[in-house]
């Protein structure tokens, strides 16, 4: 966008600190839009999983927008839950980010300001159009689709032990599939922007046909992520690095437990394999054996990845584009996972990525990788020009922009006036006069 353009952003949690893919997601574009000169106003949810204090904020992250957190407690209450799917027809997961708090301060900002766009990180969002609508009707309001939600639900639905729980989670994700149609047949939104083409097509078999759609997936500062020459790698290694308060990264790491690890340790008994994931449940910390290092959060998560040589991905469910997978490719890993976790990632198996989904076969994959470290390097190279050539984030969130400037926000051709249509001919019939 040439022209400087004021964006206001909603998110159902706090894009700061980067510590998990949709935080990296929203802090690359907000990133990138203050980078090309545009004001950003981000309005967060302030949630207690995510919980952040404005004060303690870097500088340089306050320096990028203007940041505003409203305190929603959006845990799950079985309670509510309960009557929820006995008395209602919408999600119970729509009422849990639905908070007259936020709707407050929403429509103060709305009052007190003028946007050029609203952009929602998510569906769950979608229960504040109402109130821009009525505020700013002007307003182009665009989805930003991390992933298509009901999808993690039906393949977690899938994976449930008891009969119950299937049932429950069978009934939200039709729940939300049906208020997520609902939505593209109303035409909600003046633009969807998904952030893989695989999620544009499911939107557009959704219903979103009709709705300008741009995919733009998430960026990253390649700069940032250059190998460091002085980094020394422990090869052979294989390590995990992912956010273990999300169920499906808890559910993949204990498949892997169960069915993967045990295979590798017989073959490799000296081989160490590092768990790393912010939040990580106690029943993980029980796992630790002398070959096995859970070391929760790190400090540095890009210095702990370069020390490992072989990084495992095992995501049974879940949804949309796995950014730890982007990010290991960045900095030259070779990456061992699932089909799921792949998903909208442009990668190859055996050129970019190795790809396996059973349990053998992926204990098969990361065999050979420990055994071949010519086949480490090689997946690592690939990996990385792969990155650098489509995950740039400057060049990501300019196409963005100039998607947002020639669909939305357009000036209209100005049209003549009575008076100029006048004008007009007055020259013409002066032009005819002075010619006779």
């Amino acid at each position: 966008m040439a022209t400087s353009r004021k964006v206001l952003i909603l998110a159902n949690k706090f894009p700061y600190p980067e510590n998990d893919g949709g935080a990296i997601a929203m802090m690359s574009m907000i990133r990138g839009f203050s980078q090309e000169g545009h004001e950003v106003t981000v309005l967060a949810m302030n949630t207690h999983k995510h919980y952040v204090d404005l004060d303690n904020i870097p500088k340089e992250i306050k320096n990028l927008a203007r940041f505003y957190a409203v305190d929603v407690d959006i845990r799950i209450k079985p309670w509510a839950a309960l009557k929820n799917l006995l008395f209602s027809q919408k999600p119970y997961h729509i009422k849990r980010f639905t908070a007259e708090g936020f709707s407050m301060q929403l429509d103060r900002l709305l009052k007190d300001h003028t946007y050029d766009l609203v952009q929602l990180e998510g569906l769950y969002l979608s229960v504040y159009i109402p109130l821009i609508r009525e505020k700013a009707p002007q307003t182009p309001v665009v989805l930003r689709s991390h992933n298509i939600e009901h999808e993690i639900w039906e393949r977690q639905a899938q994976k449930a032990g008891s009969r119950l729980k299937r049932k429950y989670l069978e009934e939200t994700a039709a729940r939300i599939a049906k208020y997520q149609e609902a939505m593209l047949w109303e035409k909600a939104y003046d633009a969807i922007i998904p952030i893989t083409e695989r999620d544009a097509s499911k939107l557009e078999k959704m219903g979103a046909g009709s709705i300008p759609i741009h995919v733009s997936t998430a960026g990253f500062d390649l700069k940032k992520m250059e190998v460091d020459e002085d980094t020394q790698t422990e090869y052979p290694s294989i390590f995990y690095i992912g956010a273990l308060d999300w169920a499906p990264n808890q559910e993949g790491m204990r498949w892997f437990f169960k069915y993967v690890w045990p295979i590798l340790h017989s073959r490799y008994p000296l081989l160490n394999f590092y768990v790393a994931g912010r939040r990580m449940p106690s029943s993980f910390s029980n796992l630790a054996t002398e070959r096995v290092k859970i070391l929760g959060e790190v400090e540095n998560a890009y210095t702990y990845m370069r020390s490992k040589a072989i990084m495992v991905v095992p995501l049974l469910s879940g949804g949309g584009m796995r950014v730890k997978i982007i990010e290991g490719m960045a900095l030259g890993k070779a990456i061992v996972a699932t089909t799921i976790a792949a998903e909208g990632i442009p990668a190859k198996h055996g050129e970019h990525i190795m790809i396996a989904d059973d349990p053998k076969d992926f204990a098969n994959a990361i065999s050979i990788l420990v055994e071949q470290k010519g086949m480490v390097d090689a997946l690592g190279s690939h990996a990385q020009e792969l990155v650098r050539s489509q995950f740039s984030n400057r060049q990501i969130v300019q196409n963005l922009l100039a998607f947002y400037e020639k669909t939305l926000l357009a000036q209209p051709e100005p049209t003549a006036t009575s008076e100029d249509e006048e004008a007009q001919w007055a020259e013409i019939l002066k032009k005819i006069q002075e010619e006779s």
